[in-house]
């Protein structure tokens, strides 16, 4: 990384930005707004960034990067299986909190942007080591032999998916609660904790 790339100002245009974005999406949100927020000059801005299209891809860079660097080491850690498995929920939940629908749509429809077809190879990234862990775990007799690694992965998926009930998501007092509780259901079912 270029050093001047570690500075306060370089660093406060990221933090800014990235909140912004996620909040309100590329289009609502101008260059001026973020040197605002920053407390930088539009001078600034456009010696570390062209326009706004490379700082969205460089937030996406940087997040999908650290959620990597997370994963692996929650892999590698000494957690029990159980628990690797709860820290991967909350990792995926926490890349996405607070992301917008307008910053989502900018991502995945707008292809001018051309974010989709990074975030698309970043998935694919992800989803490899997800269910190299999750064949590796089955391997070693933590998961059940006969369940197939893709229902597991069709399971995560619509679980995530009730997070767009919103009937659902009011029956919790917090997200992570409904998190927790889709974990203990992949694990447990219906059967009391012991």
């Amino acid at each position: 990384m270029d050093k001047s790339k570690n500075n306060t100002k370089y660093q406060s245009i990221l933090k800014t930005s990235k909140l912004l974005l996620w909040k309100h999406g590329i289009k609502r949100v101008t260059i001026e707004e973020i040197c605002t927020e920053a407390h930088v000059s539009k001078m600034t801005f456009y010696k570390y960034f062209p326009n706004k299209i490379e700082l969205a891809k460089t937030i996406l860079q940087k997040v999908t990067e650290e959620s990597l660097q997370k994963f692996r080491s929650i892999v590698n850690g000494g957690l029990p299986f159980t628990e690797k498995v709860k820290e991967m929920i909350l990792l995926k939940f926490e890349a996405s909190e607070n992301i917008s629908t307008e910053f989502i749509n900018d991502i995945y429809k707008n292809h001018e942007y051309g974010l989709s077809q990074y975030m698309e190879e970043q998935a694919k990234i992800s989803l490899k080591l997800f269910v190299d862990f999750l064949t590796d775990s089955q391997n070693k007799g933590l998961i059940r032999k006969g369940v197939k690694v893709e229902f597991i992965l069709t399971y995560i998926n619509q679980a995530f998916s009730m997070f767009d009930n919103t009937d659902l998501v009011s029956k919790y007092a917090q997200p992570h609660d409904l998190i927790m509780e889709l974990t203990n259901f992949l694990f447990y079912g219906l059967k009391p904790n012991e």
